[in-house]
């Protein structure tokens, strides 16, 4: 009868510190990862306002060489503001969900997450796709087509006197009238298509950045999530 009792006794005491154990290990875990998850909102928030910034400036940089790229790159910067504005929703979201112990409302928060990352896988393969050297030969190709129509010729005119160009390669006769004639100027295929790369790394670098901060913030919100079941 006294093993008896002693083996509960035993038992029950070894429950209790499992329990007491498993409190102590799962608590400060989360604590840590609700503190990341408001730390990434907060990047979050900083990052949306730059990529807005970001679209606001290649919108008018890329207006300019329109007719020399494709639609997809064309739209990338009315996309990045796209993306800025819903980073700085989803930002003000996840300080919100930081403090928050609805589960449901963390499975809908990393959710939508993920069809956001989704959004700016998308914008990195665009803009890294329309980068390289393909691009560039196409690029010159078009420059040089328009180069030789007449009906073209004021559309490149306006050109070469916003990108301080002259021609298609910089060897042509054919320039701008204000231009002396010791000054030598890059043509405007080699202008045209730094510019373009420039924005194209720009724009594709900062959206493959944003995607792997997002991933690192979606595995602290469904981390949260098991640790909020391991507790109920």
């Amino acid at each position: 009868m006294n093993l008896l009792v002693i083996q509960l006794f035993c038992s029950d005491f070894r429950y209790v510190l499992t329990k007491q154990y498993r409190k102590m290990k799962f608590a400060p875990n989360e604590h840590v990862l609700r503190v990341a998850l408001l730390v990434f909102s907060i990047c979050f928030g900083v990052l949306s306002i730059c990529l807005i910034a970001l679209g606001i400036v290649y919108i008018d940089e890329l207006g300019w060489p329109r007719r020399y790229i494709g639609l997809d790159f064309l739209e990338l910067p009315t996309l990045i503001i796209i993306l800025g504005g819903l980073s700085l929703v989803l930002a003000v979201v996840g300080c919100i969900c930081a403090k928050s112990f609805n589960k449901p409302f963390y499975v809908f928060f990393g959710t939508t997450l993920c069809i956001v990352l989704c959004l700016e896988l998308a914008i990195g393969i665009i803009a890294f796709k329309n980068s390289g050297e393909s691009r560039r030969n196409q690029t010159q190709t078009l420059i040089e087509a328009q180069y030789r129509n007449s009906s073209f010729q004021d559309y490149f005119h306006t050109i070469e006197e916003h990108f301080h160009c002259c021609g298609v390669t910089g060897e042509e006769k054919k320039c701008l009238k204000t231009v002396p004639a010791m000054i030598t100027l890059p043509g405007c295929a080699s202008t045209i298509n730094d510019k373009l790369d420039n924005a194209s790394y720009r724009i594709g670098y900062s959206a493959v950045f944003l995607l792997f901060l997002q991933a690192l913030e979606i595995g602290c919100v469904f981390s949260i999530c098991f640790l909020m079941s391991m507790h109920s």
